[in-house]
């Protein structure tokens, strides 16, 4: 249940801005070595159809045969191309199954795609540039109205064609795929080693930059989306980022973390922030060292918190099988009577979604889900293998292990085993309580999810004195 990750390394052709925009830039460069030719190009569709697909489990009867007549006109077409052209048709195919564990490395393969001098995220306001390539700062906390001339909402539909899963699981990843050269020419944005933006800065100028090649690599690249997108910081030279003047950061965009924790309102709540259930570091127990030495060191405390807040809405997955023991031990560290918080968020996916299950099955009636919907179904398939494709070398993950969180998984012929023995009936894992997370919020250092956690308990515990006066 690993998270996918998106390398990218340094390439390129000679890269200026518009003429709106008053700099001289460095230049970057693009080679060709990726080109297939059309042999080898119906060499690896074949492959896949033949290797791959039937081992893969994810695809329902008829996708699987509208995936296979997608695939069997491809290879009559077949033409010579990039590798990234490949990489999107075989994101396209995948995309039949609904599933965003499918094919989930087809992009992670170096030196296919290459990034723009920007990252965005997706806000209530639009595409907001979040980081930015030190020579286009200018650019940080502007929106993007268009690309290409292309509405920027059209651009990510006509993204969102190559990425697998549900709409928010696209919505997630399409800013990766909208900001990489190859992947804006397969989708007709640009033909050139270019593509004309149109921002809108944040002091209301309108103005237009030609992007090309980044000039220098980001380091944040080889992150997952919410990690280049939304936290400062990361490598030697990081980028600049639009929170980069916050003296503070919110404790959801500080560095990431297995397992971090703190009391808040003088003991009383526990917030639990986890941005991986896979260990950050060389150790393959420290997530289930961590919630045992964070377990020891509240039961051994003077006082326990009422309450607890786990905040999943930047984790992408892992293992659920190092937070089993932990689920259980939060659920008894509540009772009778305190309540579970669960924030989620479009990035929250695979066992951080079991996790949440596990919480909520396992707190029936005290649980409730706060922020943004999840980035997949509750149930899904997951588990398998991979292969690689003979001429491109491109990865070709399979699923094969099925995951029900909402009404449970029996069946150890298609369920994936530890789910069959340690999952649980949780339910819809949509939000109890949906706020989402603006620009002016995001970039004014505060955290709506938590503060609606917060008005809840005070809801809460006003609602208790009123029953306890009438007594």
């Amino acid at each position: 249940m690993k998270p996918s990750s998106f390398a990218w390394i340094l390439c390129g052709l000679a890269l200026f801005l518009a003429m709106s925009v008053n700099a001289e830039l460095p230049a970057a460069q693009s080679g060709t070595s990726n080109d297939l030719t059309s042999a080898q190009v119906a060499q690896d569709l074949t492959y896949f159809r033949d290797s791959w697909v039937p081992l893969d489990r994810s695809f329902s009867p008829a996708a699987r045969a509208k995936m296979l007549e997608f695939i069997d006109q491809q290879i009559s077409s077949a033409h010579a191309m990039h590798k990234a052209e490949l990489a999107l048709i075989l994101g396209q195919a995948a995309a039949f199954s609904g599933n965003d564990h499918t094919l989930i490395e087809i992009y992670n393969a170096r030196e296919v795609f290459h990034p723009l001098p920007i990252s965005f995220w997706w806000f209530p306001e639009g595409a907001i540039v979040t980081r930015a390539h030190p020579a286009y700062r200018r650019f940080l906390g502007a929106r993007i109205v268009s690309i290409g001339g292309v509405p920027v909402d059209e651009v990510a539909t006509r993204m969102e064609r190559y990425i697998p899963g549900i709409e928010t699981h696209k919505r997630y990843i399409s800013p990766i795929l909208m900001t990489r050269i190859e992947a804006l020419q397969v989708a007709g944005v640009t033909q050139d080693s270019a593509a004309d933006f149109e921002f809108v800065l944040r002091s209301g100028e309108r103005v237009r930059a030609s992007l090309g090649v980044a000039p220098t690599p980001d380091p944040a690249a080889v992150s997952p989306a919410w990690r280049a997108s939304m936290v400062p910081g990361k490598g030697p030279d990081p980028w600049p980022h639009v929170l980069d003047d916050l003296k503070d950061l919110p404790i959801y965009v500080q560095k990431p973390d297995e397992l971090a924790w703190a009391t808040l309102r003088n003991g009383s709540l526990l917030y639990i922030r986890s941005n991986s259930l896979d260990p950050y570091t060389d150790n393959p127990l420290e997530v289930i060292l961590k919630g045992y030495l964070m377990m020891d060191t509240l039961v051994k405390s003077a006082s326990m918190p009422n309450d607890v807040v786990v905040d999943l809405r930047y984790n992408e997955g892992g293992n659920f099988i190092n937070v089993l023991a932990l689920s259980t031990e939060l659920a008894k560290l509540t009772e009778p009577a305190g309540h579970i918080y669960i924030i989620t968020g479009r990035a929250t996916n695979s066992a951080a979604i079991a996790f949440a299950a596990l919480l909520k099955g396992n707190v029936p009636g005290r649980t409730k889900i706060v922020g943004e919907s999840i980035s997949d179904h509750e149930w899904f398939w997951s588990e398998g293998g991979s292969l690689t494709a003979p001429a491109s070398g491109l990865p070709l993950r399979y699923t094969n292990g099925y995951h029900d969180w909402a009404n449970g998984c029996t069946d150890l012929k298609k369920c994936y085993w530890p789910v069959v023995y340690h999952g649980v009936k949780a339910g819809s894992l949509q939000p109890d309580i949906l706020v989402p997370l603006t620009f002016h919020d995001y970039v004014s250092g505060k955290d709506p999810v938590l503060d609606a956690v917060l008005a809840e308990l005070d809801k809460s515990a006003t609602h208790n004195k009123r029953q306890r006066l009438l007594r």
